[in-house]
């Protein structure tokens, strides 16, 4: 797994990164598989290691002692855990962005039909682009 896309991407996350990484990967709401977690955590602690942590066999006999190695069982994990680490990307760059919050705020709104209370959010952020974008 040294070249494999999840242990590429995991590899280029900040410290800072990682640790809300493995609180995304434990939210029932951004993932429903233990395994995931598991493998995660797993690839977490071998991801700077020069040993052989990162062989499919290894990996896969730490996430499932005992069984027979299965290449297609641990793909899936892997694309499963590929999925959250991609969503929690997504996720952190809008974290990081008040104008797209805004923006899915109103959307959601709008969504759902709340029109006084889009209205409200709209004018208020009209308002403040007006006042701020003088300076």
């Amino acid at each position: 797994m040294h070249k494999n896309k999840v242990t590429i991407v995991l590899k280029s996350l900040s410290a800072e990164e990682m640790r809300q990484l493995d609180k995304f990967v434990r939210s029932p709401v951004h993932n429903q598989h233990d395994e995931v977690v598991r493998l995660f955590q797993y690839l977490r602690k071998q991801l700077n290691s020069t040993g052989k942590g990162l062989d499919k066999e290894r990996v896969f006999a730490h996430l499932y002692p005992g069984l027979a190695f299965n290449m297609q069982q641990l793909h899936y994990i892997s694309s499963y855990l590929l999925k959250v680490v991609e969503d929690f990307l997504a996720w952190h760059e809008w974290k990081n962005n008040p104008e797209e919050q805004d923006m899915s705020l109103l959307k959601a709104l709008r969504n759902h039909k709340l029109d006084s209370v889009f209205d409200q959010l709209h004018q208020m952020l009209i308002t403040y682009l007006i006042c701020f974008s003088s300076f």
